[in-house]
């Protein structure tokens, strides 16, 4: 290994980091992002795939412009087809896996959806530490310390099939608009 560059909290505009716990790159290579647990955020990153060195892009933080589903922020991870990014988070009054649409391009997010435990049939993600995404895409797992949980996600509500788990299906990804 040959080390490049360090990016830090708090120097040249970067922002997000405090209490880094998690890292995920887009399979694309184009975009890092890292869960700042310390800051209730995702620092957002540029990657140039010739060196390697990123460019520092967005951060987004629990409370600011709006932004909820980041509190305890602790684990991310990027789809497959890289247009979402997954993050959970866990507090003693949040327990959250925060689903976030990725611009490849710019590598910028946009909070999309927000799963809560005990909320509606969600349970299994009290003291949510990690997060993957299945080959295909299809589901989202969450692995949960204090509910000693796994807990499964699907991500095929919106494809107009009436899938297992689902109660109804639209055709579209707008939560309460039809079903």
């Amino acid at each position: 290994l040959t080390f490049l560059e360090v990016q830090h909290n708090g120097a040249h505009d970067v922002a997000g980091l405090a209490g880094a716990t998690s890292i995920a790159v887009s399979a694309d290579g184009a975009s890092v992002y890292v869960a700042g647990k310390g800051d209730d955020g995702i620092a957002a990153f540029v990657r140039d795939p010739a060196t390697g060195k990123l460019s520092f892009a967005q951060v987004l933080q629990q409370g600011l412009e709006g932004i909820d589903g980041l509190d305890g922020v602790n684990a991310l991870a990027v789809s497959p087809d890289g247009a979402h990014v997954y993050a959970v988070g866990s507090t003693a009054t949040s327990k959250t896996l925060t689903v976030l649409a990725r611009d490849p391009a710019s590598s910028m997010l946009v909070v999309v959806g927000i799963r809560r435990d005990g909320v509606g049939d969600v349970t299994g993600l009290n003291g949510a530490a990690a997060v993957t995404v299945s080959a295909d895409g299809a589901y989202v797992y969450t692995a949960a310390k204090a509910a000693g949980a796994v807990a499964v996600f699907s991500t095929r509500c919106g494809d107009g099939v009436l899938d297992a788990g689902e109660q109804c299906d639209d055709g579209n990804a707008s939560d309460g608009d039809g079903c």
